[in-house]
């Protein structure tokens, strides 16, 4: 009996592992969709056309961005969050192979 129980546990954890890696994979996503917006902005902020510039400026204050962030530094923080997603789709990869392993052992 200790032994299904164990199985039990075993399962419940793998899942629970898949539930954070989408919660994580989710953030990740959002932040990705976040930095690549701030780095439009960024780009359109350079532009020769004043209104541009402008509307660029506004949407920087909006989302609390400072003035003296420069692209450079938005592209090596996307770098590093695509990293981490690579790292966290390996890391979900290798759970979902587990939990094929386990489920051919349990059947």
């Amino acid at each position: 009996m200790t032994e299904g129980r164990q199985l039990r546990h075993m399962e419940a954890n793998l899942y629970d592992a898949l539930d954070e890696a989408q919660i994580k994979f989710d953030k990740i996503d959002e932040k990705i969709l976040e930095l690549t917006q701030v780095a439009k902005y960024l780009i359109a902020k350079t532009s020769d056309d004043p209104d541009e510039v402008q509307e660029a400026k506004t949407a920087l204050e909006k989302v609390n961005v400072n003035s003296d962030l420069k692209y450079r530094d938005i592209q090596q923080e996307l770098s590093s969050e695509r990293l981490g997603r690579k790292i966290l789709k390996n890391k979900f990869d290798q759970t979902v192979s587990e939990i094929n392993h386990f489920n051919e052992i349990k059947f």
